[in-house]
């Protein structure tokens, strides 16, 4: 893929964050990036429109599950003034999401 096609996916991302809840403020920090990686030897092709559409569903589902792994994935803190913010129970939150 060429360089403006693998911006468009990344620019996918951004569609599942917001389906996520993600309201895309500057102080979020998100960050996108994507990259291909050619075979050796073989030669870098652009991809039609059309093919590309696939594509574009898996990168707005990887913007989806890489925000969920990283909240599930967090641990409990508490900052330098005392406030402590617990970490997401992932069985607590499969039955809160079975309802």
């Amino acid at each position: 893929m060429i360089r403006g096609q693998r911006a468009r996916i990344a620019q996918r991302a951004t569609v599942g964050i917001a389906r996520k809840g993600g309201a895309g403020k500057n102080s979020n920090g998100d960050l996108l990036r994507c990259f291909s990686t050619p075979e050796v030897g073989e030669r870098m092709r652009i991809l039609s429109n059309e093919a590309l559409d696939p594509v574009f569903h898996d990168g707005r589902l990887g913007g989806l599950d890489g925000g969920v792994d990283a909240l599930l994935s967090a641990e409990t803190m508490t900052s330098r003034g005392g406030l402590t913010v617990h970490a997401v129970d992932p069985a607590r939150l499969e039955e809160l999401l079975r309802r």
